[in-house]
């Protein structure tokens, strides 16, 4: 008997979850668990998930205020539209329940992940020309404040 086939024995007191996992997923959670056997700290895929479950649960604050939802509208050009409706069909044949919004809300995120990388580097650099500026601004001041010293140490010389 396999550790695979000891996942789909019913324990008392518990409760049975089917749950649909897409392929990279599943092969992702595979490996690690036989990564984890080579270790010797194999566990069962039902104890891993379970744990990964629990620590979810535990690591997650839960506010009693709920956020506000905001609205936006929308206007998609029929050709993205109709681009959208396409892909969203051929991905709920692999994600079940996948809808418009998940891959809208998903390319938000994406597109925000890559330009905030961008707007970092680019604020970076605009920080380090500004204080390079005010560092040649304060160099030139200080020449010529330094220039008023010298005079004024030559005349009191004299």
């Amino acid at each position: 008997m396999d550790d695979d086939d000891l996942d789909d024995i019913p324990i008392p007191g518990t409760a049975g979850l089917p749950l649909r996992l897409d392929s990279h997923l599943f092969e992702k959670l595979e490996n690690h668990l036989y990564s984890l056997k080579i270790l010797c700290k194999g566990v069962s895929r039902n104890s891993w998930i379970i744990e990964a479950i629990t620590e979810k649960l535990n690591d997650d604050v839960i506010d009693d205020r709920i956020p506000k939802m905001r609205r936006i509208h929308l206007d998609i050009p029929s050709p993205v539209k109709k681009k959208l409706e396409a892909h969203v069909q051929n991905l709920k044949k692999i994600h079940q329940g996948f809808s418009q919004k998940q891959l809208i809300i998903d390319a938000i995120y994406e597109k925000f992940d890559r330009e905030q990388k961008e707007v970092k580097e680019e604020l970076r650099k605009l920080r380090e020309a500004k204080s390079n500026q005010t560092e040649e601004h304060r160099s030139k001041k200080n020449e010529s404040y330094g220039i008023s010293l010298d005079l004024c140490a030559q005349q009191i010389e004299s």
